[in-house]
């Protein structure tokens, strides 16, 4: 789990004593803040940055949905019809996207999005915002990402064991056709070979690697690879 200032200060980061327990979380949550020390005068916000312990990730079909709540009525029906469990003890969220395209929908433990907004609350944070991992590294490493014909995304996140997972998504001309997570063993195209054959995906053009500043080398081994680092500053 890591917290960043929203002005752009270096991300902070807590190991779970378990991983992907909420509890756990929340207690790691508060003991970054309390770090923090005593508040200082001015405004003070914090996003908050959940790895894929924390999340379940999702493609929705395009429909012609006007309004963005209706896409989350979409994530919903998606998430009980996948099996996932009951939606209301989770938060979704969908991209914004044009008309006319499928979105990748997100959803995180709603008692972890609500305790982090109280422990902020009460150290008078403003909580910009709760993200999955994911979605971050892609908003911040977007920009670089080419978008036409067949393409594979992939973030790769580190527990505390070293494990590594490698969440991956596939792009067709620029529509979302699937997404998945698996251990991140080398060889990564190993990994990013079983996750198209999962994923139905067509023929790559492109493959797209975000991970932290130290595994440039381990995902260096996927040929043809374009390597981004998972953060703006490229930290680990």
């Amino acid at each position: 789990m890591q917290l960043r200032g929203a002005g752009g200060q270096s991300p902070t980061k807590a190991t779970l004593a378990r991983v992907g327990d909420v509890n756990s979380a929340l207690a790691a949550v508060e003991a970054l803040l309390e770090s923090m020390g005593p508040r200082k005068r001015g405004l003070h916000r914090i996003e908050v940055v959940v790895s894929g312990a924390f999340a379940c990730y999702f493609i929705l079909p395009w429909s012609p949905l006007p309004r963005p709540a209706d896409w989350l009525v979409s994530a919903r029906a998606r998430f009980v019809l996948d099996g996932l469990g009951a939606p209301e003890s989770w938060r979704f969220s969908a991209e914004d996207g044009p008309w006319g395209r499928a979105r990748l929908a997100t959803a995180t433990p709603e008692a972890l999005c609500a305790g982090i907004a109280r422990l902020c609350k009460a150290k008078a944070l403003r909580l910009v915002r709760i993200e999955p991992a994911f979605t971050h590294a892609l908003a911040r490493q977007g920009a670089r990402v080419d978008d036409h014909g067949s393409i594979a995304i992939v973030e790769v996140e580190e527990n505390a064991s070293r494990r590594a997972v490698a969440h991956v998504g596939f792009r067709d001309n620029r529509q979302w056709s699937g997404h998945v997570a698996l251990p991140a063993f080398a060889p990564l195209e190993h990994v990013l070979r079983d996750a198209a054959f999962l994923c139905a995906a067509a023929p790559l053009q492109r493959t797209y690697v975000m991970a932290p500043a130290h595994m440039q080398a381990v995902m260096s081994s996927l040929p043809g690879a374009l390597w981004l680092p998972s953060d703006a500053e490229g930290a680990p």
